[in-house]
């Protein structure tokens, strides 16, 4: 039995690795967490039993708990845990309200796994872009789960944002939260207004603009040029943008709500720089043509 608990996780673990890794790579990485995550005795791990129907949703929640080892030994070992999913399919920012009150924003295309038994155990996977507010409870931590990277904290705002390339971005804005890497023995603590990003290429810890909280209802941009304004339209509602070249240096002033509809927010564009826009839903393409 032991044995095919063993060849189950493990096929999970090599399941969400990307392609990109090589087989001893993959290989190496399995043996090193099996032997901090179970050592000599994985006679308490109890196999999972799930029905049919659940498959899918289940094959992602368990690598998110093999994952979760590295914050808590006795969650694994709980595993008759489930996950929920909550996705957002939608071209807005979806608001979701954890079962403690903690609050995230799922950004278009993002995915957010939760343990069924949350109260219990706060333990959270993120698929794409999201902004956390955690309620605080010093008795219980709250972690999330983004690639090969581990956010810990107690009570905080921040956002994760899964990048290409297997790389990820978390950044601070209250509080205070520890950072780990899947495989590694070194920690981050970051201050409010500290941006983690971990790449290819390696970490870094710099600083950012902590004003611009996404808690605000609004976003501001002052006297920005109008391929900042189309960048952010393209990140939130996941349409791509033709404009004329020559416009794009064009500066302008826009307070925009984050609950404004896509069809608003281009026709507010196209009205203050004298453009007729098409947009295509199907495709999810904009095009603004000059009168």
């Amino acid at each position: 039995m032991k044995e095919k608990i063993n060849d189950y996780l493990k096929s999970l673990w090599k399941a969400d690795y990307p392609v990109s890794e090589t087989k001893e790579e993959i290989e190496s990485s399995w043996e090193r967490f099996s032997a901090k995550a179970f050592g000599e005795d994985t006679s308490k791990i109890i196999p999972m039993n799930k029905p049919r129907r659940q498959a899918n949703i289940m094959k992602y929640a368990a690598v998110a708990a093999v994952l979760l080892i590295f914050v808590s030994l006795p969650f694994i070992l709980n595993t008759e845990t489930e996950f929920l999913l909550v996705e957002n399919n939608s071209s807005n920012v979806r608001e979701f309200t954890l079962p403690d009150n903690s609050k995230v924003s799922l950004q278009p295309e993002a995915k957010l796994f939760y343990a069924k038994d949350f109260k219990k155990h706060r333990a959270t996977k993120i698929e794409g872009e999201a902004f956390f507010e955690v309620e605080k409870d010093k008795h219980s931590p709250f972690t999330v789960v983004c690639k090969k990277t581990t956010t810990s904290v107690l009570g905080t705002s921040f956002t994760v944002n899964s990048l290409f390339d297997e790389g990820v971005e978390v950044s601070l804005y209250e509080g205070s939260i520890k950072m780990e890497i899947e495989g590694g023995t070194q920690d981050w603590i970051l201050a409010p207004g500290e941006q983690f990003v971990y790449n290819q290429q390696g970490t870094e810890v710099k600083s950012f603009d902590k004003n611009n909280n996404p808690t605000k209802s609004y976003i501001d941009f002052e006297n920005a040029r109008l391929i900042e304004i189309i960048n952010y339209v393209q990140k939130t509602y996941g349409y791509t943008i033709t404009a004329n070249p020559m416009l794009l240096n064009e500066s302008v002033t826009l307070r925009i709500s984050k609950n404004e509809s896509l069809e608003n927010l281009i026709n507010t564009i196209a009205t203050i720089y004298n453009l007729d826009p098409e947009i295509n839903n199907t495709k999810k393409e904009i095009t603004l043509y000059q009168d």
